[in-house]
């Protein structure tokens, strides 16, 4: 039998107009060099600005010698480790990150995930095989833990992403060519991030939460 509230015909309609929109904003660092041994800082210093963490990615892009091979999760071993700061204070950190996101989505990450981070270098069944060029785009949640455990949106904070290039970048690939010296340069470093506008309405709640 159907429930009584099926034939509620008086019963108003609901609907959710809490969230007006969401766009996608690239955000880089200030200092644009990304050589071994470098740290590269990412702010949003904006306050104002409703950030949604969980759904942001990193994206990497750069050149490397032809025919080259990645292998599996080869992007994150181009960082030793990278931190997560909200107004100036350390939230979350992955260090050794390419063998420590390794292990975790080896154990972790089913048949349906492995698909959807293959354009971010995870490629379990084998290796992702370069022509010169590269462009990654990484999920946030694939590298740090508090990405993938927070859901929801973060108000009136700045936020800071800091990275470490690795002091080699001798474990991300090989070269089919022996004879040829492995060699990476990444050209660019970019941390794009959904931004959320809410209601008035909306907003107004959200005033309650800062302190």
């Amino acid at each position: 039998m159907p429930s009584s509230s099926v034939s509620n015909i008086e019963e108003s309609v609901l609907f959710d107009d809490s969230i007006e929109g969401i766009e996608y904003h690239s955000y880089t660092p200030y200092h644009e060099s990304y050589k071994n041994n470098d740290e590269i800082r990412i702010r949003i210093n904006d306050m104002d600005t409703i950030v949604l963490p969980c759904e942001s990615q990193l994206i990497v892009e750069g050149t490397t010698t032809k025919n080259s091979i990645f292998i599996n999760n080869g992007p994150a071993y181009l960082f030793h480790d990278i931190r997560y700061e909200l107004n100036g204070v350390e939230i979350d950190r992955t260090k050794n990150c390419g063998v420590t996101t390794t292990m975790k989505g080896i154990l972790s990450y089913g048949e349906k995930k492995n698909k959807t981070l293959e354009n971010s270098g995870w490629n379990t069944n084998g290796f992702k095989e370069i022509d010169g060029e590269f462009c990654f785009t990484i999920p946030l949640r694939h590298l740090l833990g508090f990405a993938e455990d927070y859901n929801k949106v973060i108000v009136n904070a700045k936020h800071e992403l800091i990275l470490k290039r690795n002091s080699s970048d001798l474990n991300c690939a090989l070269v089919k060519d022996t004879t040829k010296k492995m060699e990476i340069v990444v050209t660019r470093i970019a941390w794009r991030v959904p931004i959320v506008k809410v209601s008035d309405k909306e907003k107004l709640r959200l005033l309650k939460y800062l302190v």
